[in-house]
């Protein structure tokens, strides 16, 4: 397991193997705009950049709005 300060945050990276997973290079995560907390994790404001990976994988037209656009992320 790897540490990497990202955003003045330490984030722990580990090996995902979740076909949903969406990499740290494609959010942009707004520390500032705290939507919520709770006993053991915040989730803020952010924005994908690109398509999500329910986009990738079930190409609808449902899903197709789901491609760089706001996103809420807990963290």
């Amino acid at each position: 397991m790897a540490t990497k300060a990202l955003f003045g945050q330490t984030i722990i990276k580990t090996q995902i193997d979740d076909p949903y997973f969406i990499n740290e290079s494609n959010l942009q995560i707004n520390f500032t705009a705290i939507i919520g907390t709770g006993a053991s994790s915040t989730v803020y404001k952010g924005f994908l950049i690109g398509s999500s990976p329910l986009y990738t994988t079930v190409k609808l037209i449902e899903t197709q709005k789901f491609q760089d656009c706001e996103v809420v992320i807990k963290v």
